[in-house]
């Protein structure tokens, strides 16, 4: 066996026992996730109940399995949540030895960075934006509204996977949103762009992000203008990110 068999085999090895027990803390995972899913229901409904008593009401489902795939769904997220951190540390340890000390220290920073852009991002999207969303959706309710005049009258009787899903939907949205600067991080490495080339798109930045809010966004004009202000605050910190870059790299020089 030669020296290059050797090292393919221990990296092969290596490779299989850190997917092991990866998939192993992911199924673990799962399954308590899957116990515990009346406290994450819970956890997700919060918003909605805050905004709209359900006091009377309660969340429906009209198809035999839609509670256990609703239930299943959940939990395949919320443990995705739990498992990022370890799949970070364990894909990070795995190319340690192969990188350089500045390269190594450049991807521990990005890999605090995304752990903390989630943990932001999730915060975010619960506290401030899913209470703009259900107070704008609703307010069609007419049970919840003051227009007594109305000639036909809605009424609210959310659906379990509906609002699960849309809800995970909104928050995969954010979490996406809030990975873009190490997105565009890992790109700039590769493709090797500069300030000044992207400093001339900025413009074109904020009107795709102006044609973003306004086609993923509902029909509400106070709605929009929040996307818009998030999206370009991104924008920002993107380009502030590039820039502090560049003078940390200058001044290194």
């Amino acid at each position: 066996m030669t020296q290059f068999q050797h090292l393919f085999g221990c990296f092969i090895y290596e490779l299989r026992w850190r997917l092991f027990y990866s998939a192993l803390a992911f199924l673990i995972c799962l399954l308590y996730c899957y116990r515990s899913f009346e406290f994450f229901f819970f956890f997700l409904s919060l918003p909605l109940t805050c905004l709209y008593p359900l006091q009377d009401k309660y969340f429906i489902f009209t198809d035999m399995s839609e509670a256990f795939s609703t239930s299943f769904v959940c939990s395949l997220y919320f443990s995705c949540l739990f498992c990022v951190p370890l799949f970070l540390y364990s894909g990070f340890c795995f190319i340690r030895s192969s990188l350089y000390l500045s390269e190594s220290s450049q991807i521990c920073y990005q890999v605090l960075y995304i752990l903390f852009s989630l943990a932001f991002s999730l915060i975010f999207c619960y506290f401030i934006s899913l209470p703009v969303f259900w107070n704008f959706f609703i307010s069609f309710d007419e049970e919840q509204s003051s227009n007594l005049l109305s000639l036909s009258r809605l009424r609210l009787e959310a659906r379990i996977s509906t609002y699960i899903s849309l809800t995970l939907k909104i928050f995969v949205l954010h979490h996406l949103l809030f990975f873009l600067p190490v997105v565009v991080f890992f790109v700039q490495k590769l493709v090797n762009f500069s300030t000044k080339n992207l400093a001339r798109f900025r413009r074109r930045c904020f009107l795709l992000n102006l044609f973003i809010a306004a086609a993923i966004s509902p029909p509400d004009l106070i709605l929009q203008a929040f996307l818009f202000l998030i999206f370009c605050s991104l924008t920002e910190i993107v380009f502030g990110s590039f820039l502090l870059y560049d003078n940390l790299k200058k001044l290194s020089k």
